[in-house]
């Protein structure tokens, strides 16, 4: 709560120092601010400078329902139940391999598009100071740059999609199985039906019927096991294209000494 009201209660000046405002599981004290300090709330959330994570299973983070203004971004964790005290302490957050916080694809189209402006606002300064070094760019230091740029903009594309990639292998796993539940469902409803049949004579019944066990589970089961493919491959290969860039620019530190004196001392 003091960290909204603080950055909302600056002046138009301090504001613009503002380069990101992150909020953990306060109460929305939105409505309790003047006009002037929800004019600057405003101005840095349109900017998407602030950030606001709810955990909607915390009690104490209360009044960001549909439609209601907030200062900054809400980003809506996934999480756990975790018990009263542990639920409002981050407990229930979960959290990716690298460390940061699984959000919905919403909030991670919104942090993907900060992660991106940060980078690449760092990446123009850093190629600022550059050309008023030497005069220029040399052949290093844009190599540099580039792969630098191309790093940013491909892990905010990533960050951007894994909501939906992660959304959709859920979907198919969840396919696969109600796949097989379908088909049993299905036999042991004509076992029930068809009492006075015997199990081959009630399958002819149902394949008389074009509900076979190929059409109800093996074909669709084969669909979404090729989309959970197709969806698996693209998020690999952004991470191989990630790695290869990592490399690129190790490479161009190892071969250039300079460049990497003049990195280490910005």
């Amino acid at each position: 709560m003091n960290a909204q009201y603080a950055v909302s209660d600056l002046s138009d000046k301090d504001s613009l120092r503002i380069a990101g405002g992150f909020f953990y599981e306060g109460p929305n004290i939105y409505g309790v601010l003047s006009p002037k300090q929800q004019a600057i709330a405003d101005v840095l959330t349109k900017l998407n400078k602030l950030f606001n994570y709810v955990d909607s299973k915390d009690i104490i983070a209360i009044g960001y329902g549909s439609g209601k203004m907030s200062v900054g971004n809400v980003i809506r964790v996934n999480s756990q139940k975790v018990g009263l005290i542990d639920q409002h302490m981050w407990g229930g957050y979960e959290f990716n391999k690298d460390g940061s916080i699984k959000a919905t694809k919403e909030g991670s189209l919104q942090l993907a598009k900060y992660m991106v402006t940060q980078q690449l606002s760092a990446i123009e300064m850093m190629r600022k100071k550059f050309i008023k070094s030497g005069g220029g760019l040399s052949s290093s230091e844009e190599i540099f740059l580039d792969a630098s740029e191309a790093m940013a903009i491909t892990k905010g594309m990533k960050q951007t999609i894994s909501g939906e990639i992660t959304e959709l292998k859920q979907m198919y796993k969840e396919g696969i199985k109600n796949a097989g539940d379908l088909w049993k469902t299905t036999k042991s409803n004509a076992e029930g039906i068809g009492q006075h049949l015997s199990y081959g004579e009630c399958l002819d019944a149902l394949d008389r019927g074009n509900v076979t066990e190929s059409n109800t589970v093996r074909e669709p089961v084969h669909e979404y096991e090729e989309k959970l493919a197709k969806v698996t491959k693209i998020s690999r290969n952004y991470d191989e294209l990630l790695q290869k860039i990592g490399e690129s620019i190790t490479k161009q530190l190892e071969t250039d000494q300079e460049l990497a004196n003049q990195i280490r001392s910005m």
